[in-house]
């Protein structure tokens, strides 16, 4: 009888776990870590709040919440010289920022581009370096990652229709899975 009432209550226990359960959380991969990650950082610094509050001073409304939309994995085996591993990221919400603050030029956008150096993790962004009026000098590492960012830029608002470089990297967007798991871990 013991092992029969013992046998009943793991089972009503299994049920109750799977009835409970739904859909399983899984720990997002390295990858997505990596977006998580420096995507929280970026968005938890001051300039960021900034950039949300000049939109509302500039339009009057609230910024909308940050979401990532599109992450692509850039790779190329010589870029003038350097290994290129980064991710190239849109997040899109409001943001304003000063052109010329002396004459009160300021300008909005629904997009911010970043771009995350897959291995020293650095974060470059569209606003603080120009990435639109960027002059293709790539022989940095800045310069790089900002004329990658002006490419980005352009094939996301379609003026923009050839490869990144020469056909020889490899270029991969995230799923959309893969953007719901980095959307869920953001702060």
């Amino acid at each position: 009888m013991k092992k029969l009432l013992a046998l009943l209550l793991v089972s009503i226990m299994a049920l109750t776990l799977v009835a409970c359960g739904g859909k399983e959380e899984t720990a997002p991969t390295e990858e997505q870590q990596l977006i998580i990650d420096t995507v929280n950082e970026k968005l938890s610094a001051e300039e960021v709040a900034d950039w949300q509050s000049q939109y509302k001073e500039f339009t009057g409304n609230e910024a909308a919440a940050p979401k990532v939309t599109n992450v692509t994995h850039y790779q190329h085996p010589d870029f003038d010289g350097a290994e290129m591993d980064c991710y190239l990221v849109t997040i899109s919400s409001n943001f304003g920022y000063w052109i010329n603050e002396e004459e009160e030029q300021g300008a909005t956008v629904d997009n911010l581009y970043l771009f995350i150096d897959g291995n020293t993790k650095t974060i470059i962004d569209n606003i603080t370096t120009d990435a639109f009026n960027v002059e293709h000098d790539t022989s940095t590492e800045k310069g790089r990652a900002t004329y990658l960012l002006w490419i980005y830029d352009n094939i996301n608002n379609g003026s923009y229709d050839d490869t990144y470089l020469n056909d020889s990297e490899t270029v991969t967007e995230l799923t959309d899975a893969d953007l719901e798991v980095i959307n869920s871990n953001l702060k």
